[in-house]
């Protein structure tokens, strides 16, 4: 159970992180430093933690934003992989990312309008740039 709980942590993190810096246009680091990009991203991690609890993987998001933060200072400039796939006009990993987070919810009737608009917002883009 251990194992699979350190899965889904890392997952909430990405969920959080990749699409909130690619619609921002933002590296890692500036999601700790921005404050409202900061709120976004501690917002999408408590509605991540709260779906991966409905689907029987308690995180603790108090954990997860300091994880968070300690990740996004580690490799402040590090390039975001879903704004590079959608800079190429290539499907970015988005429903790998947030899917599971957002079926969790779904399923358990979890509210998660942060994760939803990331998601949503990241797919139009993939759209509109591979026309």
């Amino acid at each position: 159970m251990r194992e699979a709980n350190a899965k889904w942590a890392k997952a909430a993190l990405d969920a959080a992180t990749g699409p909130l810096g690619a619609l921002a246009v933002r590296t890692a680091g500036d999601l700790a430093r921005v404050p409202p990009l900061k709120l976004l991203m501690f917002q999408a991690l408590k509605e991540a933690s709260a779906a991966a609890r409905a689907a029987g993987h308690p995180l603790s998001y108090e954990r997860l934003k300091v994880e968070a933060i300690r990740d996004c200072l580690a490799a402040p400039d590090k390039p975001n992989p879903m704004l590079q796939a959608l800079r190429r006009g290539r499907k970015t990993d988005i429903e790998a990312v947030a899917g599971p987070f957002l079926r969790a919810a779904r399923k358990g009737r979890v509210q998660v309008p942060v994760l939803e608009s990331l998601h949503r917002f990241v797919k139009r883009l993939e759209r509109e740039l591979r026309k």
